[in-house]
């Protein structure tokens, strides 16, 4: 019995060992460099490095002139950690991103100790593999964006809440820690508007329980105010229409004839495979709530806000250009929660026969070591991330736009991507955003009169801005960014 203690407890320590190294390696490869710096992170990490340099949340259109952060759909829970990180170490892609490092661990360690809480180790190991092996954890997570820390606070908020649930809502200090949690998730970017959505609709189900447990509702309902006004009062200014950030919110790329959008993304759930992937975890997960609920398991209220939370995000989806990184929130969640849906959905009809019972175990184990190691060799030779070693767009950037120096003026036209590689604050800008959101339309006046020295775009802007650029040649060209200078 000991011996099978002691090996159980070796495995346990390996496998923590060999998940955190392949974390540690795919979080860390081609750090700088892949993925590729672009539009919205760009975004982002200016508001870091004016917040840390300026203690201004917004961005620069020209010097000491900004705008306020009300249409970056990211908020202070990502910006703030960046900042901090800019202040101490010095503006770099590489100090963004290590921020970026820190919460992809925070993640798998959230989840860890939540599925920890909900099932066993082994199904929360298993959990942990299956998002760590999963590509898109790297394409997007690596990139200073909001989905990996917004899904970090989530966990977190969910571990809190199960704590709370356990404590028979008794524990002031939990329903505090998930109002804070829960409140950090929700500012972090507009997607997460819909944790507490999908909370009030267990609250909703629940009901009677809900009415019982008041006074830990009030206490949760307190702290989660905190960061909604640290958010307020960071992300938005007076002069921002509340109308305009609402409908920015609600259809932050300004599609037209949604009803075709929508039925068009609906499609893909059934005729892409990223999509349909998501529909397939997503489904599983289903089956097995539906069985456990039939055989009269209790449900946690972690994980219906959890499942709710996915089917929202789904739902979400529908309503933007289709791009599957909008999917990922419900990806990563889902995985977590796949292994103990797949053993059950595996072990209802071994259940029937007595013998097979037997091999219940072994046959779960390998059926997840299987889809883990499926996911691996994607990751490894078939994914997107695993292709991106030749990018050289940082170095590019670094080493021409650190020749610059600071009598130079700078026009950033639509590019705020190479805004954090300007080694002074010497420079004017304007971007659309695809449309969505247009800002410094003023400064292009001295643009067309060749009042700036250089002036710095993307390479797919410059056929739309050509009758700005009269007064200027190319300088140097990449497929990504064009620098052009003064005739």
């Amino acid at each position: 019995m000991f011996a099978s203690i002691a090996i159980s407890r070796y495995l346990l320590y390996a496998l923590l060992l060999a998940l955190f190294s392949c974390v540690a390696y795919f979080s860390l490869y081609q750090l700088s460099e892949s993925p590729p710096v672009w539009y919205d992170e760009g975004m982002i990490l200016q508001l870091a490095e004016n917040v840390a340099h300026h203690g201004v949340m917004g961005l620069q259109l020209a010097p000491g002139e900004y705008v306020s952060a009300g249409h970056v759909s990211t908020g202070f829970p990502v910006v703030f950690p960046v900042a901090a990180s800019f202040y101490i170490f010095g503006v770099s892609i590489i100090t963004a991103r290590a921020v970026a490092v820190i919460f992809i661990f925070l993640l798998v360690i959230a989840g860890l100790y939540l599925l920890t809480r909900l099932q066993n180790k082994w199904y929360a190991l298993s959990g942990a593999f299956f998002v760590a092996t999963f590509p898109s954890l790297y394409g997007d997570g690596k990139s200073m964006l909001g989905e990996v820390p917004g899904l970090s606070f989530l966990l977190l908020f969910l571990f809190f809440l199960q704590k709370l649930e356990e404590s028979d809502f008794k524990n002031v200090r939990y329903a505090i820690l998930a109002g804070v949690f829960l409140g950090l998730t929700t500012v972090t970017k507009p997607l997460f508007l819909i944790v507490p959505v999908a909370l009030g609709m267990v609250f909703l189900f629940r009901w009677r329980r809900t009415l019982s447990n008041v006074p830990a509702l009030i206490w949760c309902s307190c702290a989660f105010s905190l960061p909604i006004i640290v958010w307020l009062a960071t992300q938005f200014s007076f002069t921002d229409s509340a109308t305009d950030i609402l409908s920015f919110y609600a259809n932050p790329y300004r599609l037209t004839h949604l009803t075709d959008v929508m039925a068009m993304n609906f499609m893909r759930f059934f005729t892409e495979s990223t999509p349909l992937y998501t529909l397939g975890i997503t489904a599983c997960w289903a089956i097995a709530l539906i069985i456990r609920k039939r055989k009269k398991q209790v449900i946690s209220y972690a994980e219906v806000c959890a499942f709710l939370f996915t089917l929202l995000v789904m739902f979400a989806y529908l309503r933007t250009p289709g791009w599957y990184r909008y999917l990922f929130p419900a990806d990563i969640v889902a995985l977590f929660f796949l292994p103990f849906a797949l053993k059950t959905i595996f072990a209802l009809p071994l259940s029937y026969t007595a013998r097979l019972k037997t091999y219940e175990r072994p046959m779960v184990a390998v059926l997840l070591s299987l889809f883990i190691l499926l996911q691996w060799y994607y990751l490894v030779f078939g994914s997107w991330i695993s292709g991106t070693s030749q990018y050289q767009i940082t170095n590019t950037l670094e080493r021409t736009l650190g020749s610059l120096d600071s009598k130079t003026s700078i026009f950033v036209f639509d590019a705020p991507a190479v805004v954090p590689f300007l080694l002074y604050d010497t420079y004017t800008q304007y971007f659309s955003a695809g449309g969505a959101w247009v800002a410094g339309e003023d400064s292009l006046v001295s643009l067309k009169n060749g009042v700036p020295d250089v002036v710095i775009m993307s390479a797919d802007a410059i056929p739309s801005a050509q009758k700005y650029l009269g007064h200027y040649t190319l300088l140097e060209g990449s497929d990504k960014y064009s620098i052009l200078r003064h005739k």
